[in-house]
């Protein structure tokens, strides 16, 4: 079983709001507990994440078999894994640290199938050669998203956004603070601007919003700006917030 990554790009770009979670440890067992959590898409994370390509395949395995949407996020828009994880399953492909045009139109096409992408008919993707329709609607059973996270992306968010494949503008609110020269959160109001910024620009190119929030309370603003796509817990970050409240719940009773 693969997922097809074309339903949760038409429920993004329809406006239909999605949650998702990023899988950090390179682990399938926990990217199967999370996947049956109930998030609507897990992002296995090769930028910071732990884990080869052998756990990657194995954790886009189990968050298919989980019911959620698997998608991968690369090391950069260079990365020679964008073509690799979707012939082995991903439904989709995140691409951070963008700066440029010409960055974002090499990502793209390296997703293209039989274009940079190469054809791969015996791919995973294609059910080991099994699915017949694969070789014509690959490209439009995966999502691309695009992070902006840089005062360049920032600068560029309109001509980004104008590159014909793209689905998804997807903030990095942490990175671009950096970058803007700030030291607090995703409710700073220049960055609040620059969400709102990058909202308006996917809007006009008919685009998907997202962004990466670690406090929920925070989502409805966002969503005010017209963001449908949310990304909220590491599963590192998750279960050592977990534990952590439950040795402090127990220690309060000893």
């Amino acid at each position: 079983m693969v997922s097809d990554g074309g339903e949760l790009r038409r429920r993004v770009r329809s406006g239909t709001p999605c949650l998702g979670a990023f899988c950090d440890l390179g682990s399938s067992v926990s990217a199967e507990i999370v996947g049956r959590s109930g998030y609507d898409f897990v992002v296995v994370d090769l930028e910071h994440g732990y884990g080869g390509r052998g756990d990657t395949v194995s954790q886009l395995q189990s968050v298919t078999a989980s019911g959620s949407t698997p998608l991968v996020r690369v090391p950069s828009a260079r990365s020679d894994a964008i073509g690799w994880a979707l012939d082995m399953g991903a439904a989709g492909i995140v691409v951070p640290r963008v700066e440029t045009v010409e960055e974002v139109r090499a990502a793209e096409a390296a997703t293209r199938y039989a274009a940079r992408r190469g054809a791969a008919p015996s791919a995973r993707a294609a059910s080991f050669g099994q699915d017949a329709a694969y070789r014509a609607e690959a490209d439009d059973r995966r999502l691309l998203a695009i992070q902006i996270e840089t005062a360049e992306a920032l600068e560029a968010v309109d001509a980004i956004a104008a590159v014909e494949g793209v689905d998804v503008l997807f903030v990095g609110p942490a990175d671009l603070g950096r970058t803007l020269g700030l030291t607090a959160g995703p409710d700073h109001p220049r960055l609040l601007a620059a969400a709102e910024t990058i909202a308006a620009a996917a809007k006009r190119a008919g685009l998907a919003a997202g962004v990466y929030l670690d406090d929920p309370a925070l989502i409805a603003t966002y969503a005010s700006f017209g963001y449908t796509m949310f990304g909220s817990g590491f599963e590192s970050a998750l279960l050592a917030e977990a534990a952590g409240e439950r040795v402090r719940a127990v220690r309060a009773i000893l």
